[in-house]
């Protein structure tokens, strides 16, 4: 097993890096792009792109904080090129692994656990996929299973900053709060009392400072106004939809093949070992179904995305049930166990193939922006995708994003189509729109060469197309 694997992590690795090459920009790596922007250089996170949407121009209080300060960090660094902040996730993950090799020398597991550990992390696609994307769920989950592992040393300033990076994860994201109710219950279970009140103080007094900014401009209300009207959150609010995100849960790890590929290697694991399960950490069992449960509770929708929050822990369990195989004196693994692997890796090698492929099968978007550039008018206001940021935000006057026009006329109640979009733009003195008809699609979108109302084609080559102020 330990052969094989050492022949096939540095493969899987390789391959990984390759789909870095020209990685595409999401509308994500955008949207928090231009937040940390402007934290770095006004000192508030907002957003233009947003501009006219629940004040987020001004300020934008329910954000990412932690996790777009690191952001802002980079860029003051390498600058706002799309590499520098997609840089960010990947220097989380090589910290997840560092976290990992600690584990397997604190449990005393074998060798091969860190070759599975590897394994499981570079042929999981939703793995590569996002540690490559601006975005907070590798940070997230590396500051996470941090705590997770300091407070297993059971001293209390390990404890301690156990809490203090459970309250971080929630700094770089309200859904970070899981990793504290996980820690806090985990020893309240264990009948560490002490050990749960020290945890949470500190991870109390570190998530304080998600409000150091809404306290720093009285913005209380704002804070609570964006919150409650935040488009994102609006499918959870009220019993009956909440009761219909919470019956949809289970799908957050079964919603594709690249979610399902985890949960069935560690459920192939768990019923080989059925009779074994009481042998596990008693810790890792308890912090692991507290994690889940109060995602349950909290979550605002079942996005499979949100199956990265739990990938370290059903690593732990796997390499840890792993562990009751390489024990036995003749070492060899069931069918069903070799069956799961087998799947997990055929599912992450076609998905990491398809990545690379889609990668290549496009042009690469802040080189095509580029050449649009001697059609676009310099320093004016224009209504663009949020990929457009990258290399060119600094060369507009104002720019803003089809999203914001999408759900300031969903607010509206008004009808979403081209029509209304004209007069949107007209309404904010927009100079130029730029459609991606290859990597942007929506209902209110032009047709290829469609009269806009007020605007001219001034190019279109039939994936992009620049309508001109006329």
């Amino acid at each position: 097993m330990l052969t094989t694997l050492s022949t096939i992590v540095p493969i899987l690795m390789l391959l990984t890096f390759f789909s870095y090459y020209k990685r595409f920009p999401t509308g994500d790596d955008a949207w928090f792009a231009e937040e940390s922007y402007w934290l770095l250089h006004d000192g508030v996170i907002r957003s233009e792109f947003f501009n006219g949407l629940l004040g987020w121009e001004n300020q934008f209080f329910v954000s990412h904080k932690l996790f777009l300060c690191i952001g802002s960090m980079m860029m003051w660094i390498g600058g706002n090129s799309l590499y520098v902040v997609k840089l960010t996730s990947l220097l989380f993950l090589g910290v997840l692994v560092f976290l990992f090799k600690r584990y397997i020398s604190h449990r005393q597991l074998e060798k091969s656990s860190l070759y599975i550990v590897l394994f499981l992390l570079f042929s999981n696609t939703l793995i590569v996929k996002m540690s490559f994307e601006y975005r907070p769920e590798v940070m997230m989950m590396t500051l996470g299973f941090a705590s997770y592992l300091l407070i297993q040393y059971q001293q209390k300033y390990f404890i301690a900053l156990g809490g203090v990076l459970s309250g971080m994860a929630l700094l770089c994201h309200l859904n970070g709060i899981i990793y504290i109710f996980a820690g806090f219950f985990m020893f309240i279970f264990t009948e560490k009392k002490i050990n749960a009140l020290v945890f949470g103080i500190f991870a109390t007094l570190t998530s304080i400072f998600y409000f150091y900014d809404v306290w720093q401009a009285n913005g209380f209300d704002t804070w609570l106004y964006q919150f409650r009207n935040d488009p994102a959150t609006q499918n959870a609010f009220g019993l009956v939809d909440k009761l219909k995100v919470m019956l949809s849960f289970p799908s957050i790890f079964f919603k594709s093949p690249q979610e399902m590929a985890i949960s069935i290697l560690l459920i192939t694991f768990c019923w080989t070992f059925k009779k074994r399960l009481s042998q596990l950490p008693r810790n890792l069992i308890v912090y692991s179904i507290v994690l889940v449960v109060s995602f349950w509770l909290i979550t605002k929708r079942a996005s499979g995305l949100y199956e990265m929050l739990f990938i370290p822990t059903m690593m732990a369990l796997i390499i840890e049930l792993f562990s009751f195989i390489e024990n036995k004196p003749s070492f060899k693994l069931s069918k069903p166990i070799l069956f799961g692997f087998f799947v997990y890796f055929v599912i992450g090698i076609v998905g990491i193939i398809q990545l690379i492929h889609k990668i290549n099968s496009r042009p690469y978007l802040p080189e095509k922006y580029a050449t649009l550039r001697k059609y676009i008018p310099t320093k004016s206001v224009g209504l663009v995708p949020l990929q457009f940021f990258f290399n060119e935000y600094e060369n507009h006057e104002s720019l803003l994003c089809f999203e914001n026009f999408d759900f300031q006329l969903a607010q509206s109640k008004l009808k979403t189509d081209t029509e209304s979009l004209a007069a949107w733009a007209r309404k904010n003195n927009v100079e130029f729109i730029l459609f991606d008809y290859k990597n942007t699609k929506a209902n209110f979108f032009l047709k290829p060469k469609e009269i806009l109302k007020g605007y001219k084609l001034v190019y279109f080559d039939g994936d992009f197309a620049v309508y001109v102020e006329f």
